[in-house]
């Protein structure tokens, strides 16, 4: 919940390290302050369903509906009522949080409560389908129905507060439902969820929404707690304990009311009630500290609030830390003290409690481990990787002088949770000891905090994060001899996700440097190495081809680019060149390639030759220390087979090293010292997830890879892996998929983890190197984006001794004697003593008889003939172990009879044979068959298989051999055809008039016939008769027509049909157009129709007009309009029918062509008059013949309404004469000037005084006025020290005299003033006159001035020359604007000022127009744009490294949702930018999914909302997909945008068939069914390519082409 916006924006709050007072507060800054309320809106609704039984009444709760409703006791409560909703937030809140229970079915007066029937039984509700938006389909049945009762409801205020937080939806709406808990099928469980409908509630939508089935006392939990525990869940407060089905696991236990309900109600733990509600503080502590003191959470006050719990952090995690926290039992819980007014009844005991929080958990504890919250407790141990959490011990898990345990914890970091170490998830200790924990009688208790002190010892040190000051997103790392690291990597765009911006960068003794900006390229796929002082890098560009790029110290060299889509990059360096290879995207062949500074050499022939399929995939590509290549691929088409080639440089071909006896989904391939290494990562494909190594000595000639230590390297799925050598000293860097990142090495022969963890966050493109005795590792920090080096110094006891030879001294075979049958193999096994031998392990076999019995390179036998063979196998050094083989001939008997046909059919008296084989063809007993019939009456077999058949019927023909095998054919005897051989019609003619019609009757003769008695009917002329399929004919038109009925053996009979033609009168007549306006003398043609089209009558048309004057018609219906007027134009057919059309004929219009004037130039003389004349023609126009006159020029010369010119001064100027349908003419008129010399010239003063420092201005004035000399003046001063003057006549009064100002015209005419120059008070600026300022300028009070003035410090504001003491507003000053308060500029004052319509930010005084940006003013914050309120934006603004969301001008506090700002979307909540936020967000009726709080569009993946699993495509839950979805290194089945975790059988995505169980890909070898058949499925998928038989669970399959026959 939000914080109080003052106090958020003011104070930004950062958990930060803090001080400990000596016995006292853990704080010593902490004030005290006044309670600030917010409330809630809690609506209360009971509801019955249609199949209530009302057992629910016999509980607590459901008394509600009957006996008492206990209103106060669950819901409101009082002071002998605290554990009731409302009392319980408010106490656990200091006050903070007010409910406000709406209860409308509450009838006060009569204690009782009348619960909503709803329309249905309680398992419609109850359906757990989730529908298309999310929800349960039962929760929105319900909500549903609940709002449209509350509607209609009048019990309900309709003006009811139900949004107090502002958010447009219902604070909650809590359903208290009449029925027990229901099963797990059942949505009938206590829960809350997020209504996704649009029904609202006092107009008002509703979203957060609790279920409580009353029946939960069927569980023994109290009502009052479940009722107190869901609604903590609108408040975010998490789930603190584990699945249901998991048993017996309690992280938290009973010290938190989300991680256990019961009627003795707890507290929540203070870092929820701080992080999540931000009802106080928690201060952090980083060191050791003697002497702390905390407050108990139930004796804590509002002013005391801040000082209950206190953060222990360590630089080993930024996400996972420790809280120490006070809890006091108040009464020990039993059946008398439940009605004890207080909490904490049934918490385990008083005393300091230890627990450890995992902020980067966004959920609880429900699916962990790992958890948000753990408890410690003493003696708890590891399962499965984490702590077991199970009861043991949970009584015993706080500490106090009182019980005796009074520390926890241990410095020793090698201890563990067994130990009562304060342990990290990933099982290391903390270091962290709480000691010396002091009395819990009291309502503070004291301690110690004591941080480990133990150096650096087998502890991973950061060595350096990069400075680069840019967010990276997938690295590759290259160290070179010197430990200088290289790195390679995408550029993020700052909110998580990458770019295809890469740069090049180095780390080298301890400084980060950027060498340069890389190639743009896919966030996939890089590699970087370096030779001869030059960076190469391998990578995939933004199409996706395949490219190596060399930098040379100053700019890029493209060195190859491939010329399609690729795949698998791999790029390495070695003492010759580099050495890169990569795939085609079709995995159809391998690329590789040679390039040694100047030459490209290419090496991909015949990289294939001799696979065994040609599907290579995760190729890779090494090179040694002697230059010798290898190519690594994995054989997806064959088991996933690991497949090594070596390239010879002889004759450039590449030869099998070792083929296919490691299967694995990923590997990594290194060499060192002449042995070729092989990391098989443990996946999720994996059934066995184990992580091996493998090392092939191929230098020695190995043919076959050794385990390379004795147990695996890691037990989980493998996400990162790389590997450095120490001379023959091998380590392993491994990130698991619980993001835990270590480094192992071999210890007397077993993998065993070096030091503590590398990193427990999520991390990529992880690298290790050895050097300086130290090993590094670098890697990509995904959380911060930054690049990492750590390192850990090698101890002695981390290397394994140097191995002493032990030679091979005898070599065992399982069995010394074998007996087999002809044909038979069996695979011998030897072994070779001792186990710990250094020799080569391989053994070669031979036979001393191979007519007899061979042996293959694997120690498999063949039996090939009877007889005896010795088989012997000899190790590398000549020992030999030999086994005696007998082979014996093998009896094959009959296994299976099959016929030549499996079902026949015969018509009565004929034959047909059967042929019967035995297999198998060898076998050695007798092939004679008997042959036998079940129904003789119908068909008999003779000895030699000839069936005869007899009558009709069935029978079943057997043919058994001499061991009993038998096989079947189903004979089907039919009856004899009888032919048809005439077809009779019942006429032969018929005659029909057009449009009649009659039916034929066909019979087959004779009726005894076997033939169909179909008839196929046909016409002779369908023109004139057609005919149907029922033998119906119908007359089309006049003529003669055959119909002839065929039988389906080809018989026929006909009849003649005669049609005459029907006579079809005229019925109408139609006319194109009922009316028409002509104009006099225009003219139209109308067009006439008679009806029915197909008359037999004459079409012919005649026509007439109703007035011949007005309008006239021809015989062809063509118009012609003479006179105004309206006349009807009559069309009549021959038969009389008639159509009329009304013509209206309107007077025709003249319009106005030209007009002209009596004139077109003329000269005239300014002030002289010439007049127009303008004529419109045709004279005979109807348009008026109004006339406008106007002037080009009006300066020059006028003209007025009746076309009068008046010449004004010299100059052309167009008169211009316009009709009144804008046709127009015009005349050219010259005006010629007129002369007027200058008589006169008249100044505005003859004398005046002046002040020294004054200046006046003179005025000259020439006479006559429209004189046409020039008017320009000349002035001059006779003393030019006493006064001068410019050119425009303004006299400046130099010093005290006299002088004489002249103005002289251009013709000589002048006039003079006498000016005397008097000394005077300069002063200008603000005097007291009287007790009042006054403002004085050049020494006079200037009565004309308002404006700002400074005066002794101050900045007053003048009004009319007098200092006005009652303004306050703004003032205008030198291009700034300055607020006034009083009569002063008021530059104490910084914040907003309405300025009329406008509210402008004041800063210091002055209106700061700069400032953009967000200003705090009466409890609001405003969003201030160029110095005012910017009421019209609605967006985001940055402030104090804060995104906030401002609605209106303002911050909008109560706003959650989607935002768009510069074309992204972000995910707001509470007012701000939620990055910490992943997860779904529901906005315009759609689900998206938002990644570190901004909506992710390129996210394809699955995510996990409200206890279920759903797919995202393109940033929006997919509801139409239905398909595998990979995520987590798991493939998982999505039907409907959600995992179906019911599912079992097959599924067909990207051309293969999986098998789907349990809503997973099995990646299991097995015989499933599916759809009626059964297949045979090979590491999770239809091996379509298998044929032969297996055994499996107890039976024997024949697969042919991946399906049992």
């Amino acid at each position: 919940m939000k914080r109080i916006a003052s106090a958020f924006l003011s104070v930004l709050l950062v958990l930060t390290s803090v001080s400990i007072a000596p016995a006292a507060q853990v704080s010593d800054t902490v004030q005290t302050q006044s309670v600030s309320t917010r409330k809630y809106a809690n609506i209360v609704v009971f509801v019955d369903f249609k199949d209530t039984t009302h057992e629910h009444e016999k509980t607590e709760l459901g008394k509600c509906y009957k006996e008492d409703p206990k209103i106060t006791e669950y819901f409101e409560g009082d002071e002998e009522h605290p554990r009731a909703l409302k009392q319980y937030v408010s106490n656990i809140s200091y006050g903070q949080l007010n409910v406000q229970n709406i209860i409308p079915q509450y009838d006060s007066e009569n204690n009782k409560i009348e619960p909503y029937v709803l329309s249905n039984d309680v398992s419609y509700y109850g359906d757990r389908t989730v529908g298309t938006s999310g929800p349960a389909l039962g929760d929105t049945r319900m909500v549903k129905e609940i709002s449209e009762l509350l509607a209609k409801d009048s019990r309900f205020p309709k003006d009811a507060i139900v949004d107090y937080d502002g958010d447009g939806c219902v604070d909650n709406l809590m359903i208290v439902t009449a029925c027990e808990k229901g099963n797990s099928n059942s949505q009938m469980y206590g829960h809350k969820s997020t209504y996704a409908g649009t029904d609202e509630i006092n107009s008002k939508k509703i979203g957060s929404y609790t279920v409580i089935p009353e029946g939960l006392a069927y569980f023994g939990l109290s009502e009052t707690g479940v009722v107190i525990h869901e609604f903590m869940h609108t408040l975010g407060y998490p789930d603190l304990y584990v699945n249901t089905n998991v048993s017996g696991v309690v992280p938290v236990g009973q010290w938190d009311i989300m991680a256990m309900e019961c009627k003795f109600i707890q507290y929540p733990l203070a870092y929820f009630r701080s992080a999540y509600s931000g009802w106080f503080d928690i201060p952090t502590v980083t060191e050791s500290k003697k002497n702390c003191s905390i407050y108990a959470a139930s004796s804590t006050t509002f002013d005391t609030r801040n000082n209950q719990a206190v953060i222990l952090r360590t630089d080993y995690s930024s996400n996972e830390f420790f809280v120490v926290e006070y809890r006091k039992q108040k009464a020990k819980y039993d059946v008398a003290s439940y009605d004890d007014k207080s909490y904490e009844g049934k918490i385990y005991g008083s005393g300091l409690i230890i627990y450890r929080i995992n902020a980067s958990l966004i959920g609880g504890n429900m699916y962990g481990p790992p958890y948000k919250a753990y408890v410690f407790r003493p003696g708890d141990s590891i399962l499965n990787g984490y702590e077991k959490a199970d009861y043991t011990n949970l009584d015993k898990s706080f500490l106090s002088a009182e019980s005796g345990r009074t520390s926890y914890g241990t410095h020793d970091k090698n201890a563990g949770i067994a130990d009562n170490a304060i342990t990290y998830s990933d099982g290391t200790n903390s270091g962290i000891v709480i000691e010396n924990v002091g009395s819990a009688s009291g309502d503070t208790i004291t301690f110690d905090i004591s941080f480990a002190d133990d150096g650096q010892e087998g502890r991973w040190i950061t060595e350096s994060t990069d400075t680069l000051g840019l967010s990276l997103s997938d690295i590759e790392t290259y160290t070179d001899s010197e430990q200088n690291k290289y790195f390679i990597a995408n550029i993020g765009d700052g909110y998580g996700y990458a770019t295809n911006d890469t740069v090049l960068f180095k780390y080298s003794d301890g400084a980060w440097s950027k060498i340069t900006d890389g190639p743009k390229a896919v966030n996939d796929g890089k590699s970087i190495v370096t030779y001869n002082g030059d960076v190469y890098i391998s990578y995939l560009d933004t199409n996706f081809y395949a490219r190596v790029d060399k930098w040379n110290g100053s700019s890029w060299q493209n060195i190859y680019k491939a010329s399609g889509y690729s795949d698998n990059v791999s790029l390495v360096a070695g003492s010759e060149g580099i050495y890169f290879s990569y795939t085609s995207q079709d995995n159809s062949n391998i690329y590789a390639y040679k390039y040694d500074g100047n030459t490209l050499k290419n090496l991909s022939d015949n990289i294939l030759a001799g696979a065994v399929s040609s599907m290579p995939a995760n190729a890779a590509i090494s090179v040694d220390a002697d230059e010798n290549i290898f190519v690594e691929y994995r054989d997806t088409a064959n088991k996933s087979n690991i497949y090594i080639k070596k390239y010879n440089q002889i004759d450039n071909s590449w030869n099998a090293v070792l083929n296919g006896s490691i299967q694995a989904n990923e590997v990594v391939l290194s060499n060192n010292n002449g042995k070729l290494y092989l990391f098989k990562k443990g996946t999720a494909f994996d059934t066995v997830k184990d992580s091996y190594l493998y090392s092939l000595d191929y230098a020695n000639s190995a043919k076959e890879w050794t385990q390379v230590g004795t147990n695996s390297i890691t037990d989980k799925g493998v996400n990162n892996a790389s590997l450095c050598f120490d001379g023959d000293n091998v380590y392993v860097g491994t990130t698991a998929s619980d993001n835990i990142t270590f480094v192992s090495g071999l210890v007397d022969g077993e993998w065993q983890q070096l030091g503590t963890n590398v990193s427990i966050q999520d991390i990529s493109g992880l690298n290790i190197s050895y050097g300086n005795s130290k090993i590094y590792a670098t890697y990509l920090d995904s959380d911060t984006g930054k690049a990492v080096v750590r390192s850990y110094e090698v101890k002695s006891a981390d290397k394994p001794e140097q191995p002493v030879e032990v030679p091979i001294t005898e070599v065992q075979l399982g069995r010394e004697a074998l007996d087999m049958y002809e044909g038979d193999t069996f695979k011998l096994t030897a072994t070779v003593l001792p186990v710990n031998t250094t020799d080569s392990k391989d053994i070669s076999w031979s036979s001393n008889n191979e007519a007899v019995a061979t042996v293959s390179e694997d120690g498999t036998v063949t039996a090939k003939s009877v007889g005896t063979a010795v088989i012997t196998a000899t190790s590398t050094n000549g020992k030999t172990a030999s086994c005696t083989v007998t082979v014996e001939k093998k009896l094959i008997p009959i296994t299976e009879v099959s016929l030549s046909e499996s079902a026949v059919g015969i018509i009565e008296g004929n034959t047909h044979k059967l042929t019967a084989t035995v297999l198998p063809e060898n076998t050695t007993d007798s092939k004679s068959i008997s042959w036998s019939s079940n129904n003789e009456a119908v068909a008999t077999v003779s000895e030699d298989g000839t069936i005869t058949a007899k009558s009709a019927g069935t029978a079943v023909i057997t043919a058994t051999s001499s061991n009993g095998k038998t096989a079947d054919c189903t004979v089907t005897v039919s009856k004899k055809e009888i032919p048809i051989t005439e077809v009779h019609l019942d006429k032969s003619s018929a005659t029909l008039t057009e449009g009649d019609s009659t039916t034929l009757v066909a019979t087959v003769l004779p009726e005894n016939t076997t033939d169909g008695k179909s008839i196929k009917w046909s016409s002779s002329n369908v023109a004139v008769a057609t005919v149907d399929l029922m033998g119906k004919v119908t007359a089309k038109s006049a003529g003669t027509a055959i119909i002839t009925a065929t039988s389906e053996n080809g018989k026929t009979a006909s009849c003649a049909i005669t049609v005459e033609k029907k006579l079809i009168p005229i019925t109408e007549v139609l006319i194109d157009k009922s009316s028409a306006t002509l104009t006099e003398g225009d003219s139209t043609t109308l067009t006439a129709t008679v009806l029915p089209e197909n008359t037999t009558d004459r079409k012919d048309i005649s026509w007439s007009s109703s007035n011949n004057d007005i309008a006239t018609v021809d015989t062809t219906g063509h118009v012609e309009a003479k006179k105004a007027g309206t006349v009807i134009i009559t069309a009549t057919s021959t038969n009389g029918k008639t159509a009329e059309c009304t013509v209206t004929v309107s007077k025709k219009e003249i319009p106005i062509v030209d007009v002209a004037l009596n004139r077109t130039s003329a000269t005239i003389t300014e002030g002289d008059i010439l007049n127009l004349t303008a004529t419109v023609l045709p004279e005979n126009t109807t348009e008026s013949k109004n006339i406008g006159w106007s002037s080009s020029n009006n300066d020059i010369a006028t003209v007025d309404s009746t076309g009068k010119v008046t010449a004004k001064q010299a100059g052309t100027v167009v008169i211009t004469a316009t009709s009144s349908n804008g046709k127009t003419a015009s005349c050219t008129i010259t005006v010629e000037k007129k002369e007027i010399p200058i008589t006169e010239v008249v100044l505005n003063k003859t004398s005046a005084a002046v002040d020294e420092g004054e200046t006046i201005k003179l005025i000259a004035t020439v006479y006559p006025e429209n004189t046409t000399n020039g008017k320009s003046i000349k002035w001059n001063s006779n003393n030019n020290t006493v006064v001068t003057v410019d050119l425009m006549g303004n006299v400046t009064a130099k010093k005290a005299g006299t002088a004489i100002i002249t103005a002289t015209s251009e013709n000589g005419v002048s006039a003079s003033c006498t000016i005397t120059v008097n000394k005077r008070d300069t002063y200008t600026g603000l005097r007291d006159v009287n007790g009042e300022l006054t403002y004085f300028n050049n020494g006079n009070v200037d009565t004309t001035y308002t404006g700002l003035v400074d005066y002794e410090d101050s900045t007053y504001y003048v009004r009319n020359g007098v200092v006005d003491i009652t303004y306050t507003g703004f003032a205008d000053y030198e291009d700034d604007r300055y607020y006034i308060s009083e009569g002063v500029v008021d530059t104490e004052y910084t914040g907003l000022v309405q300025d009329g319509d406008d509210w402008l930010y004041v800063e210091n005084g002055k209106v700061n127009y700069d400032y953009t940006g967000l200003t705090y003013y009466n409890d609001v914050w405003f969003y201030i744009t160029n110095g005012k309120i910017n009421w019209g934006y609605t967006g985001l603004v940055y402030y104090n490294d804060i995104w906030f969301y401002v609605s209106g001008g303002m911050i909008d506090w109560n706003y959650a949702g989607l935002v768009y700002y510069n074309d992204v979307w972000f995910y707001v909540s509470g007012g701000m930018i939620g990055w910490d936020y992943t997860g779904l967000a529901y906005f315009a009726d759609t689900w998206f999914y938002i990644s570190n709080g901004m909506l992710d569009w390129n996210y394809l993946g699955l995510t996990y909302y409200n206890d279920m699993w759903f797919v995202i495509s393109g940033g929006t839950i997919n509801w139409s997909y239905m398909g595998l979805v990979y995520y987590n290194d798991i493939w998982f089945y999505v039907s409907g945008g959600t995992i179906n975790w019911d599912y079992e059988g097959l599924i067909y995505y990207r051309d293969t068939w999986f098998y789907v169980s349990g809503g997973c890909v099995d990646w299991t070898t097995a015989v499933i069914e599916y759809n009626g058949n059964k297949f045979y499925i090979q590491d999770g998928m239809v091996d379509w390519n298998f044929s032969g038989t297996i055994d499996y669970k107890g039976y024997t399959y024949h697969i042919v082409g991946g399906m049992v026959v």
